[in-house]
């Protein structure tokens, strides 16, 4: 199981559970390649970029009071299980009544908290500021549909979901075990420089994340597996894959002509719930 949990997949804790001996007996068939998008109509909203560069502005700052003025009070707090997106939006975690924006912010970060203890105001206010700056570090916003109406940080990934639960299956991994490269990426027959070439892949595309951590011949275990289009193991250092799941700011405009402003809407918080289900 290759889980992630962060504001990209980059900031967050990624734990690979791999069985090298079943990984290599496994054998696997060829599948029609796929390849995610994103849907960036509208994100160029000045009003949304002018929130975006105040964020970042505030983050560098660590001016947390700033980044909480702009939390709605209606913020949404959403969980979904880590590992493969849910066929439908998720619901948003109910609160109780009179809770506001601010504090729900403070829920949301307090969830990413690594110790059982509840978080104080000084460790919220950390997981506020490194939520926002890893959130907007690459700049990528798309408009959602696991929080419909809302554009979201990092861009969420679209695909054809049958296409893609597809290749789980030809790969004889569990959904949750699919990711995508964040970067063109040639993959060789073995961990080993000199190997033969497998496949070189296009940033985007969708494949099953085999095992983690592989010891290469030069004996570092910076080298991982995937599955390839092709019916092969393509092995790789330097894992640069993404989870579809990701912490995510969310964002929506709000009221009519003048009077109408952009504000942090919601926050999506992957949850540690298993979910192996195709």
């Amino acid at each position: 199981m290759r889980w992630a949990i962060g504001a990209a997949s980059a900031i967050g804790v990624v734990c690979s559970i791999s069985m090298a001996a079943s990984a290599e007996d496994r054998p696997l068939r060829r599948y029609k390649p796929a390849t995610i998008s994103f849907d960036h109509k509208g994100a160029d909203d000045p009003g949304l970029v002018a929130l975006l560069d105040q964020l970042r502005a505030a983050a560098a700052a660590r001016n947390v009071a700033a980044i909480r003025d702009v939390t709605s009070p209606d913020l949404a707090i959403i969980t979904p299980p880590i590992g493969f997106p849910p066929p439908g939006p998720p619901k948003p975690v109910k609160l109780e009544a009179g809770v506001a924006g601010p504090e729900r912010l403070d829920k949301a970060v307090g969830l990413l908290a690594t110790s059982d203890a509840e978080p104080n105001r000084k460790a919220l206010d950390g997981l506020i500021l490194m939520t926002v700056s890893e959130a907007l570090a690459k700049g990528s916003v798309s408009r959602s549909r696991q929080v419909p109406g809302t554009y979201c940080a990092p861009a969420e990934p679209r695909f054809d979901r049958e296409q893609v639960l597809a290749i789980a299956e030809a790969a004889d991994e569990v959904p949750d075990n699919l990711v995508y490269l964040g970067e063109d990426t040639s993959f060789l027959e073995q961990p080993d420089s000199a190997a033969p070439a497998a496949a070189t892949l296009k940033r985007g595309a969708v494949v099953p994340f085999i095992e983690g951590a592989v010891e290469g011949k030069d004996g570092q275990r910076d080298w991982y597996a995937v599955a390839l289009p092709n019916g092969k193991r393509g092995f790789a250092k330097g894992d640069r894959t993404l989870s579809f799941e990701a912490t995510r700011l969310c964002f929506a405009k709000s009221g009519k002509g003048e009077e109408a402003k952009w504000t942090l809407s919601a926050i999506v918080v992957p949850s540690l719930t298993m979910t192996t289900s195709r």
